[in-house]
């Protein structure tokens, strides 16, 4: 059972007070807002499978499916940008390499390896953030993932996460996706929409303030 509140980083933090916040940069959402991110780029994993193919010797210049380019798509987004995270996914489709962290890498080739079912690329990319972000750019009509990173906790907390608050025990990530999936059946919304919904609208807000 997760708990209502919890120590975080030597805080207490109610789920009452988390949810506040998150309804609040719900509510202060713009028209352009309120789309369906994972849906629309879930589309977009579906372009790359289709168009990238792989340049390795060993694959004979085939395409990979799509579970497989949300792995690496998945593998590689820690510490990228949507952009930049899609960059970097074509060239390490198509040449085996791309710049970033070698063990993000490392993921990737495991992905590509793989037999590209679910179970195995969840077990591949172990972490609760590229796990759940694998799984909602895959389907993203299911209401049991939700993609707890950076922004997610910030706008939780209703403030700038620290660096140390951006790491989370099994149990502080478990606390937040609840957090976002009861803000999700208030508002009758699936729980990814509601944290892709929300993390547009906080880095458009803290644009504004810069």
């Amino acid at each position: 059972m997760i708990k209502r509140k919890i120590i975080f980083k030597g805080n207490q933090l109610t789920m009452y007070k988390a949810k506040k916040n998150i309804k609040h940069i719900y509510a202060r959402r713009i028209i352009e807002e309120e789309n369906l991110w994972y849906w629309d780029n879930h589309w977009k994993g579906r372009e790359i499978a289709t168009s990238s193919r792989i340049n390795w010797q060993e694959f004979h210049h085939c395409m990979l499916p799509l579970s497989k380019v949300l792995g690496v798509i998945s593998s590689l987004s820690p510490r990228q940008e949507w952009n930049g995270n899609l960059r970097i996914a074509e060239q390490q489709i198509r040449t085996g390499d791309c710049g970033t962290i070698g063990q993000f890498k490392d993921k990737a080739k495991k992905v590509i390896y793989s037999d590209g079912y679910d179970d195995e690329i969840w077990d591949i990319l172990n972490g609760n953030k590229i796990q759940n972000f694998y799984m909602n750019l895959m389907y993203p009509d299911d209401k049991r993932f939700v993609t707890i990173d950076r922004h997610a906790i910030s706008i939780a907390l209703g403030r700038q996460a620290t660096d140390k608050e951006h790491s989370l025990t099994d149990k502080h990530y478990q606390f937040f996706a609840e957090c976002y999936k009861e803000v999700g059946q208030e508002l009758d919304l699936i729980p990814n929409f509601v944290q892709s919904i929300t993390w547009q609208a906080w880095k458009r807000i803290k644009s504004a303030k810069q």
